[in-house]
């Protein structure tokens, strides 16, 4: 190694240095380089008396001894304030339940890795026998301040070919808008009946029945009249939209026909995406 003459730095060079290479020194990390053909090759550090060389794998300022955290993307490391959080109506200690954990009905970190869509299915069948609805049970998903689509895919059933079925979706806190639809295909292949068939195979092909509304409801909001076989698997969709500035819960509402039972089964299912 030669010593750099009059001072206290020192330079080591594992090759000698002939034209026509080109050296060049990288000030952050005190590397030396040998520009070959093109190519920058390590060759040797300048080096301050009694210092420690740098890493060569590591030339980056964040080390892998960093504080930076891989293990979880969606992990917050720190304490949640009000402050931190501006326009969220939380108190310190809810706001400090997102320590260590990722999306939760308070907050969604865009950009964190969890994802706008939330799944739910039904976890036990639902069955009334009355004209008025009444709320499904267990079938509650919170929906926070935003707009959210969302798509119900019901399955249900009836003992009597003459009962149909009511359903309606509401939202417990406030919205702006909530426009939604309820489709199913009819037994006709003209114009709908609102006899409702889950085998409808004709050649010419069946019309597609259907509700919509322009506000949330725990009423009726359209009646089915009928399925085509009893106790078998019909499917009615529900698809909508909904602005919300309060955050509430999505429900899902269910009565019959007539005072005969209906049910809507288990694993129904509800898709639900958060927009902006």
């Amino acid at each position: 190694m030669d010593k750099i003459s009059g001072g206290d730095m020192w330079i080591g060079l594992s090759t000698d240095v002939k034209p026509p290479h080109v050296l060049f020194f990288e000030k952050d990390t005190r590397a030396i380089f040998l520009n070959i053909d093109g190519l920058p090759t390590l060759i040797g550090w300048v080096q301050a008396d009694h210092d420690t060389l740098p890493n060569p794998h590591h030339t980056n300022s964040l080390d892998h001894a960093d504080t930076l955290d891989h293990s979880n993307a969606n992990d917050h490391a720190q304490a949640h304030t009000p402050e931190s959080h501006t326009g969220q109506t939380a108190t310190a200690a809810q706001l400090n339940e997102l320590k260590g954990g990722g999306q939760t009905t308070l907050h969604s970190h865009a950009g964190g890795g969890s994802s706008p869509i939330t799944v739910k299915a039904l976890s036990a069948d639902d069955t009334v026998s009355t004209i008025a609805l009444a709320k499904v049970t267990n079938f509650n998903q919170v929906v926070g301040v935003g707009t959210w689509a969302f798509k119900y895919l019901i399955r249900h059933q009836a003992p009597a070919l003459t009962t149909g079925i009511r359903l309606a979706v509401n939202h417990s806190g406030t919205v702006t808008s909530f426009v939604w639809i309820t489709r199913f295909v009819d037994v006709s292949a003209a114009a709908s009946t609102a006899a409702q068939d889950q085998d409808a195979i004709l050649s010419t092909g069946s019309v597609v029945g259907a509700f919509a509304s322009r506000n949330k409801f725990t009423t009726t909001r359209g009646t089915t009249l009928s399925v085509d076989t009893i106790n078998a698997d019909m499917l009615t969709i529900i698809e909508g939209l909904a602005v919300v500035t309060v955050s509430g819960n999505l429900e899902l509402w269910h009565g019959s026909e007539v005072a005969a039972a209906t049910v809507v089964k288990a694993n129904s299912a509800l898709i639900l995406t958060k927009i902006v």
